[in-house]
């Protein structure tokens, strides 16, 4: 998978998922974005599981230390949370609405 590939995939995953949390509130979500990197040799055999479980510690890390407090005080009370993990050339994307 080339970086412009990578990108469109992202791109529209994020895209869609704005897209439809618009059409229900009709308000503007704040965005979060948490990247991990793993760091370890991990096994390709469990590749996929590390990936998602780094991704989702990462949607934890957001909601354990409140980072969409600032953003609440400035009026927004909905937010699509997106946790990222890497591993050499490969990702993962795990996102939530709040």
């Amino acid at each position: 998978m080339s970086q412009f590939d990578l990108y469109c995939s992202f791109y529209l995953d994020i895209q869609f998922n704005i897209e439809h949390f618009l059409s229900k509130t009709q308000q503007m979500p704040g965005i979060i974005i948490e990247l991990k990197v793993l760091r370890e040799n991990i096994n390709e055999f469990n590749l996929e599981e590390k990936l998602e479980q780094c991704a989702n510690d990462a949607i934890h890390q957001i909601e354990a230390k409140q980072y969409t407090t600032t953003m609440k005080q400035e009026g927004i009370s909905s937010f699509f949370i997106i946790g990222i993990s890497f591993y050499k050339k490969h990702i993962k994307l795990v996102s939530k609405n709040a």
